[in-house]
């Protein structure tokens, strides 16, 4: 049981790096539609990360690189500093022109439209 618990750390973390490289632009197009479509719909952004992580995961029972993604950016979300922004989030796992206008699009109140 402990080498279990050992190695879930390391192969997670292995996962995690996968899927951000592999985050092509088809799934990242997905993401945003169903972020836009929840925030054109007034449901904040947090609750809509939480949303879309457990829509495709059906409430944690399966796995599904949208949840990687959406839990990275609510834990920017609840952290905001410097390091940890949503911005320095998505630029790990968008090309830094798709976080630039995602970024551009916060801070202008304008989010769906960015998206």
């Amino acid at each position: 049981m402990a080498n279990e618990n050992n190695t879930r750390g390391p192969l997670r973390r292995l996962l995690y790096g996968i899927v951000r490289r592999t985050f092509s632009g088809e799934y990242r197009i997905r993401f945003y539609e169903a972020l836009r479509f929840l925030l054109a719909n007034q449901v904040p952004l947090k609750l809509a990360l939480e949303q879309i992580r457990d829509a495709y995961t059906n409430f944690g029972q399966r796995w599904h690189p949208f949840a990687e993604l959406a839990q990275d950016c609510m834990d920017a979300l609840s952290d905001n500093s410097e390091a940890h922004s949503l911005e320095n989030t998505l630029a790990r796992w968008v090309p830094a022109e798709e976080a630039a206008l995602i970024s551009a699009g916060m801070k202008s109140g304008c989010l769906p439209d960015a998206l």
